[in-house]
């Protein structure tokens, strides 16, 4: 029996067998703790990646019987926002309800990987270590877009090579939850190109499910699977705007036009493996033993004749989605490399490369294997170490932890149709824990009435300036109409910005100068109250002991920098 079904040489008798029969559950079991245990030592204060607010504000949209991107404006894409209020409407509007949901979220991957792994190398180990790397890896990361849309993207692939096999169903289902990928996160379209390679490779080697029937079955799998978001759209006149919000070609490029590039960033683009091997160094290390393996090994039957094309493809593509809107390549969308290199990394020619190590030979033979297996001891020590040390996360630009004590301090000063207006991206979560709504649909500003973040390809913002347009005329004449009762200020807008874009928008800061006080500060994030609110003794108590830089002054309008 080859390596492919997890045989031994020769009769070692049913001992060894009974080993490899209980070997991939058990690896499953590991793997199912390693994911507890992360997600119960997380180390990530409050929420971390702010983008995560603007899912609870969308969420919080829904449950109140509002309708995302028609209440408020968005680019997002609407499938998490949906997840978050069915969590809420469940378990219950809390930070611990979507923790809890989002680690069974993870868990529901594992058999979309284990399914898999089957089908690329048949009964054995290789199984359960697949699930095992997935779950050992996927707690590290918040609770961001592309978390969300990892599990259907497991799954979407797995049901591609189910479906190559033979059995049509798979074909359906495959569409079905690449759809849903989508639905969460537009980067998941790559599994378009990435079916259609599949697919092409699987024909050439005659695989009986690789038939042209596959494409229309993937297409009325897809349609299925946007069907509910479509139909709950068009009851509420928005069909047209879920649309746009599911493919964002002019959002997107917009997003894609102001990153900031290195200068000839093609000879940066070393940067982009470098990141994956820091992020991700365990299945770096297997994935280049299994590489090897299947290299040294090719033309042999057993371990050797397993492929490693589809995995490599379902990677290059999962990067070329990390990569898609700008080449931003931020840490929190690296999770949509994982079902790749869980499968990859997994594969059985790594074992059968590492084990060359202690096999009998020259050292000149061993040397390589020896420093991949010692490399990959050392790696998984450090990994299960940073565990109970609340070093595992993996986040980049966290938000505000103060943002908690900002909401709280508002909502206590609040009543529920009282509005706030947070202006900063690291304070986005006040919304959350103040419960309270935005007085337009302009929650976000960034990217609405300012031009959107530039950092992308390990580059850092410089600006993010004031943008005029119908999102901040919909803004200032809600100011107008009925100001919010607290308006909340971040001192960065945007982590590296160092210009304020209000300073660039006069009619607003003349709001906030003549209409607002600094009420208090909380760190970073400066909280002013609107001035009817603050009895007269308190207000002039606060104007006279403000902090001169604290005060908001109206000023002429700046001229506007050329581009």
């Amino acid at each position: 029996m080859d390596a492919a079904s997890g045989g031994s040489e020769g009769g070692s008798g049913s001992g060894w067998a009974g080993r490899l029969t209980r070997g991939p559950g058990l690896l499953v079991v590991l793997g199912v703790v390693l994911l507890v245990a992360t997600r119960a030592w997380h180390p990530i204060a409050g929420l971390g990646n702010a983008d995560i607010a603007g899912i609870l504000y969308e969420a919080d949209v829904i449950c109140d019987g509002g309708v995302p991107y028609l209440d408020t404006i968005d680019m997002k894409s609407p499938g998490s926002w949906f997840v978050f209020a069915a969590i809420f409407a469940g378990l219950g509007r809390s930070i611990a309800a979507v923790q809890l949901a989002y680690t069974g979220w993870m868990l529901l991957a594992a058999p979309a990987i284990w399914l898999a792994a089957r089908a690329l190398y048949g009964r054995g180990l290789a199984a359960g270590a697949a699930v095992l790397l997935y779950l050992g890896a996927v707690g590290w990361f918040d609770l961001n877009y592309s978390a969300w849309m990892t599990t259907p993207y497991a799954w979407a692939f797995a049901c591609l090579l189910l479906g190559l096999r033979g059995r049509w169903w798979w074909h359906l289902l495959g569409g079905l939850f690449a759809a849903v990928a989508v639905a969460i996160k537009t980067q998941a379209f790559v599994l378009a190109p990435c079916f259609a390679l599949v697919w092409w490779w699987a024909r050439r080697r005659g695989q009986p499910g690789a038939t042209l029937s596959a494409w229309p079955l993937w297409a009325a799998g897809a349609l299925l699977g946007l069907a509910p978001l479509l139909l709950w759209y068009q009851q509420q006149g928005g069909l047209g705007l879920v649309i746009a919000g599911l493919f964002p070609f002019e959002s997107a490029g917009q997003y894609t036009a102001v990153v900031r590039h290195e200068t000839w960033w093609g000879w940066r683009a070393w940067k982009i493996p470098l990141q994956l091997v820091a992020v991700f160094p365990l299945h770096a290390a297997l994935s280049l033993a299994a590489l090897l393996g299947a290299w040294r090994g090719r033309g042999e039957g057993g371990a050797g004749a397993l492929p490693v094309l589809p995995q490599l493809v379902l990677l290059a593509m999962s990067v070329v989605g990390c990569g898609v809107g700008g080449l931003r390549f931020y840490v929190h969308y690296l999770p949509q490399y994982l079902p790749a290199l869980a499968l990859l990394a997994a594969h059985p020619r790594a074992w059968e490369y590492l084990r060359r190590a202690w096999a009998p030979g020259s050292w000149r033979a061993r040397w390589l294997p020896a420093g991949l297996a010692a490399l990959c001891g050392v790696v998984t020590l450090v990994l299960v170490v940073q565990i109970p040390l609340g070093m595992a996360a993996r986040v980049d630009h966290r938000g505000n932890p103060r943002a908690r004590a900002v909401g709280e301090y508002i909502a206590a000063r609040t009543t529920a149709n009282e509005t706030v207006q947070v202006w900063g991206w690291a304070g986005w979560s006040v919304y959350f824990w103040a419960h309270r709504r935005a007085p337009s649909p302009v929650f976000k500003v960034l990217g609405q009435a300012t031009e959107y973040n530039q950092n992308g390809l390990f580059t850092r913002s410089l600006s993010t300036d004031f943008r005029p347009g119908p999102a901040a005329e919909m803004m200032l004449a809600a100011f107008r109409a009925a100001p919010p009762a607290f308006f909340v200020r971040s001192a960065s807008f945007f982590p590296g910005v160092k210009a304020d874009p209000l300073e660039q928008w006069p009619e607003m800061r003349e709001i906030v100068a003549e209409q607002y006080v600094l009420r208090k500060r909380f760190g970073k994030l400066r909280v002013y109250e609107l001035r009817s609110r603050v009895p007269a003794d308190e207000l002039a108590a606060l104007v006279k002991g403000a902090p001169a830089q604290a005060k908001v002054k109206a000023r002429p309008r700046p001229k506007q920098r050329r581009r």
